[in-house]
């Protein structure tokens, strides 16, 4: 079954033996005996059809096409990229969503904090930041986020792609 794969997948590309056999650095006749069924490729030339492809080598292989459905890995990629931004998303709102709460809070029950002996009076969210440590924690965390997510966010499609490539 692998030979009417590379047959198809090969014609599907408008690529002849010659050219593809260039690709691979072996000779045309390669090409042709992987064709006909007489020769199998090697593990590396199985490797490297599957990129050319743009398949994975259990396409080319197996023998049955409803057990696996053809995804190029380009399709792979954008999806692990649309969770990767969609999960920044949810971050950047959450962490925005934080920062907006513990503003209000501090405009509605308005806070206010001296220091003895300076004479510095804090009055609304810096009252709350002086007078407790949950409001600092939350605060340091939201806008740390909120830096990491909206920088993710904006980063070029290739960037994203490089840090992907180096997971894969």
């Amino acid at each position: 079954m692998y030979n009417k794969k590379i047959y198809e997948l090969r014609k599907k590309l408008n690529m002849s033996q010659e050219e593809l056999a260039h690709m691979l650095n072996v000779s045309r006749q390669a090409v042709s005996k992987w064709e006909l069924g007489t020769v199998m490729p090697d593990i590396n030339n199985l490797l490297k059809l599957s990129k050319i492809f743009e398949v994975t080598t259990d396409y080319i292989l197996k023998e049955e096409e409803k057990a696996f459905s053809y995804y190029p890995t380009e399709k792979i990629h954008e999806k692990q990229i649309e969770i990767y931004k969609l999960v920044s998303l949810v971050f950047l709102l959450l962490s925005t969503l934080t920062i907006i709460s513990f503003t209000i809070i501090s405009v509605l029950e308005p806070l206010e904090y001296s220091i003895p002996f300076e004479g510095v009076t804090y009055k609304g969210l810096l009252a709350y930041w002086y007078s407790y440590i949950e409001v600092r924690v939350g605060l340091i965390i939201s806008f740390t986020f909120f830096v990491f997510t909206f920088t993710a966010l904006v980063l070029p499609k290739s960037v994203i792609n490089k840090i992907f490539n180096r997971i894969d």
